[in-house]
């Protein structure tokens, strides 16, 4: 059951960009716990960029604590016991505070990047450079628009599969861990992408990413809710 929220931010100039992948290139990045889900044939994996905007915490009698800053997250699709959710396979931020705080609270991969965002009427241009060792950067670099109407993404199966998820996964020293999160349903629009650099899946051996799917959305107020220990079923006799 879910407990009070802990914390909440606004997610503005949202950006998804994704992709189909075989779920074995995938599987040895997700806990063996978790199913990867699959729609129309494929698992697919997401490239999410957003600024966080009034970023609160709900024991700050719920101010703003930490200043607007921009994120970007790699993660794919999961279900563990029937229950939907998000897994982050990496997560990228601006501001040294947010992932030291991240990284101490929930133990999501959080790195920090160098980031950029320009808006416009219809749409936006993003980039991201994680800072760290040759080996450890990636670099993702695109340009978004579109002219198309807004519409719920409950509206087509593939949008509700991507985006209508309440429920974080990561493990910390070996156990899964779930926080479930709320907010409304996504306001999103189809939209056209040009990707200048993109070496977020490098990690992935043999992933070679195809044309994606692209939608920008609406502002979105997120609420968390603390993180808990996954408990399995226990065997029945």
């Amino acid at each position: 059951m879910k407990r009070f929220w802990i914390g909440s931010q606004d997610w503005k100039h949202t950006l998804f960009v994704h992709y189909r992948i075989p779920v074995e290139l995938l599987r040895p990045h997700v806990p063996d716990e978790l199913t990867i889900e699959e729609y129309d044939g494929s698992a697919w994996i997401g490239i999410v960029s957003f600024e966080a905007a009034e970023n609160k915490i709900r024991l700050a009698s719920g101010i703003s604590v930490v200043p607007s800053f921009l994120e970007l997250n790699v993660r794919t699709y999961v279900n563990y016991e029937a229950e939907r959710g998000v897994y982050f396979l990496t997560m990228d931020a601006n501001s040294l505070t947010a992932v030291k705080g991240a990284r101490w609270l929930t133990s999501l991969p959080y790195y920090e990047a160098i980031m950029n965002i320009r808006t416009f009427e219809n749409g936006c241009d993003f980039t991201s450079i994680r800072k760290g060792k040759e080996k450890d950067s990636a670099v993702f670099t695109v340009s978004a628009a579109s002219r198309d109407a807004v519409y719920p993404a409950v509206q087509y199966p593939l949008t509700e599969f991507l985006m209508e998820r309440y429920a974080l996964f990561t493990t910390n020293k070996g156990e899964l861990y779930k926080g479930p999160i709320e907010h409304g349903v996504w306001q999103v629009k189809n939209a056209e992408i040009e990707v200048y650099n993109n070496s977020l899946f490098d990690f992935i051996d043999g992933f070679t990413p195809e044309e994606p799917v692209v939608h920008l959305a609406e502002t979105q107020r997120t609420s968390f809710y603390p993180f808990e220990p996954v408990q399995k079923n226990q065997p029945t006799e």
